[in-house]
């Protein structure tokens, strides 16, 4: 690069005129550069592509940000959704052409298919500044065990994990997980945990509870989260933690219990995120009477994902209860309900039952930062024509007539829609 300028040709107001050659650019790299990472943190590659084509010094400032992040797999695609995945043979060929590709990822998702191989491929050594890391075990139609794993394979993702010094770790499919293997990573900070149990025998103690600003769990078990908070030497500090969100976990009362304790280990959350049905899933009593002081005084932001099976069930999970009690004392300023009736059950259609958030919200002074509000409804039914008009039409009233504080509000953003979604 030793003929390129990286100076500015000139200006015309506040804009940079810049100057581009068969052999490089004028304008200054760093800018470029810059611009360069807002493309691919706002996802779009196609531009940093277009761009990679101007000249030689865009080519290689694109390849570094496209190459930030890569999904990969050792199989030729996921057999239960054929979701196609990038091939370790041509990921190889591009770092035995640019080998400075691979100091340039710093996030890694990995799928596993032991169907295909039992070896960890010897490319991923390669990755030397990997600090996202997501790794999803997988065997046709079931979930891998730990156990199951052949020793060097484990040796070698264990080298890997250590070296890489992780900060977001995503883990997915694995059953039998040892929970040594967190010893490995002590500057984590994210955690993502889906279809996963832990192995503590024999127990493993945690000197340094990791310090989590996130955690995200879904489909698990109460014995998991026993393991992560343990009272003694327990795995992870939520003390720190953000960001929580809690997916399907089951119909099971553990339900609650597990939301309640997570709620108690936090000091600063910001947002709470969670995914239910009644009576597994009830709010009412939960943040006023288990969300610590400062957490309630930080707390910015509640999405709730929610199935309606009953009439009687409450279409907030009883949240309007807990904002009642919040009135004047929160920091509140997004909530957000994605709703779903499923195929072949029902829900209250009453106005009054629908406009119950209205009336919480619309209290003077109640909720002093609010400023979005989504209320998102969708109703899957079977084919019947008759029964969708009436459906559609019990819908349309409570959408005109449920919210008509948050409609009129100059405060307070609010998005709704409700979908009809007929199965054949």
């Amino acid at each position: 690069m030793d003929d390129i300028s990286t100076s500015c040709k000139g200006r015309e107001g506040d804009y940079i005129l810049s100057q581009f050659t068969n052999t490089g650019c004028r304008v200054p790299l760093n800018i470029v550069e810059l611009v360069m990472e807002q493309l691919a943190s706002a996802g779009s590659f196609r531009a940093l592509r277009r761009c990679s084509l101007v000249c030689k010094d865009f080519a290689t400032i694109c390849q570094k940000q496209i190459f930030t992040e890569v999904v990969l797999s050792n199989g030729r695609g996921c057999q239960c959704c054929n979701r196609p995945f990038p091939a370790l043979a041509s990921f190889k060929k591009a770092l035995d052409n640019k080998p400075y590709l691979g100091d340039c990822i710093c996030a890694l998702q990995y799928r596993h298919d032991f169907d295909w191989h039992s070896q960890l491929p010897p490319v991923l050594r390669r990755l030397r500044h990997v600090r996202s890391l997501c790794i999803w075990f997988c065997v046709w139609n079931r979930v891998v065990s730990w156990f199951e794993i052949r020793a060097s394979f484990i040796s070698s993702l264990l080298r890997f994990i250590r070296a890489a010094q992780i900060t977001h770790l995503d883990l997915d499919s694995i059953y039998d997980l040892p929970a040594h293997v967190f010893a490995l990573v002590p500057r984590l900070e994210v955690l993502k945990m889906r279809c996963i149990t832990l192995n503590n025998d024999p127990p493993f103690f945690q000197e340094n509870p990791l310090k989590l600003r996130a955690l995200h769990l879904t489909h698990f078990n109460e014995q998991l989260v026993d393991t992560l908070i343990a009272d003694r030497h327990g795995i992870v500090d939520l003390r720190a933690l953000k960001h929580l969100d809690v997916d399907y976990m089951g119909n099971t009362p553990a339900t609650m219990r597990v939301v309640r304790r997570l709620l108690q280990q936090s000091q600063v959350l910001d947002s709470l995120k969670l995914e239910g049905s009644l009576p597994y899933l009830d709010l009412q009593d939960t943040l006023t009477k288990h969300l610590p002081s400062k957490s309630l005084a930080s707390l910015r932001s509640i999405e709730l994902n929610i199935d309606l099976w009953k009439v009687e069930d409450d279409p907030y999970l009883n949240l309007t209860h807990e904002l009642e009690k919040l009135s004047g004392r929160n920091v509140l300023e997004n909530l957000a309900f994605s709703i779903l009736v499923p195929m072949l059950s029902t829900c209250n259609t009453e106005t009054s039952r629908w406009s119950e958030l209205d009336r919480v919200l619309s209290r003077p002074s109640a909720f002093p930062r609010l400023r979005r509000v989504q209320v998102a409804v969708e109703v899957s039914y079977m084919w019947d024509h008759d029964r969708n008009k009436e459906m559609e039409g019990r819908l349309a009233v409570i959408c005109n007539e449920a919210f008509p504080w948050l409609r009129e509000s100059e405060q307070v953003a609010f998005d709704i829609s409700f979908e009809i979604s007929p199965i054949d």
